[in-house]
């Protein structure tokens, strides 16, 4: 498993969040068994993204590579926050996975 920070990402992460078929995120305060827990038994493969707690979908969405820019983003939906609790979509006509774990208080 790779846990990558959003801050932090440099060019072979980003190739590697672009092809990857299912991202998780987490926000917040979160546990390594957090997401073992949330995101069930993970590979060596699986990445994980850390991102801050203010952090909007498109962001993240352009980032991981689902939208080519934020404006497309939002012009599809994803101009939202992440909400709190667990949530997992599947996204685009390649059905890639991303789900996400918020642990605000």
């Amino acid at each position: 498993m790779t846990i990558l920070s959003l801050t932090e990402l440099t060019e072979a992460d980003l190739l590697n969040l672009h092809s990857a078929r299912s991202i998780n995120i987490v926000l917040g305060k979160w546990l390594e068994s957090d997401i073992d827990l949330f995101f069930g038994p993970l590979l060596i493969a699986d990445i994980t993204l850390k991102v801050s707690e203010n952090v909007t979908w498109d962001k993240v969405l352009v980032v991981c590579g689902f939208f080519k820019s934020r404006r497309d983003a939002k012009g599809s939906g994803w101009g939202i926050s992440i909400p709190k609790g667990f949530s997992m979509h599947n996204i685009g006509k390649f059905h890639r996975e991303i789900a996400a774990l918020n642990m605000q208080e």
